[in-house]
């Protein structure tokens, strides 16, 4: 068995993983923003929520890309 072939599905089954909870994500995004009235901004408490749901979103792109980098570059570039 090619070693490099089995750390390649390795690598696809944990971003695969990893990209259904950033569909939840999305999913939770998307309703609720469908709540928001169309004609007035939304309640600040929902800001707040949506606020949320957004660094959610931008910690799992972060991870996909960590794990990427990881798997195929030896870890995340260090320094400035």
């Amino acid at each position: 068995m090619d070693p490099n072939g089995a750390r390649f599905r390795r690598l696809a089954t944990e971003l695969g993983t990893l990209l259904k909870g950033l569909e939840l994500i999305v999913q939770e995004g998307r309703g609720a923003a469908a709540g928001w009235p169309a004609d007035r901004e939304p309640p600040r408490p929902e800001i707040r929520s949506a606020g949320s749901i957004l660094h959610d979103f931008y910690t799992a792109v972060e991870n996909i890309f960590r794990l990427i980098a990881t798997e195929l570059d030896g870890g995340v570039p260090t320094g400035a």
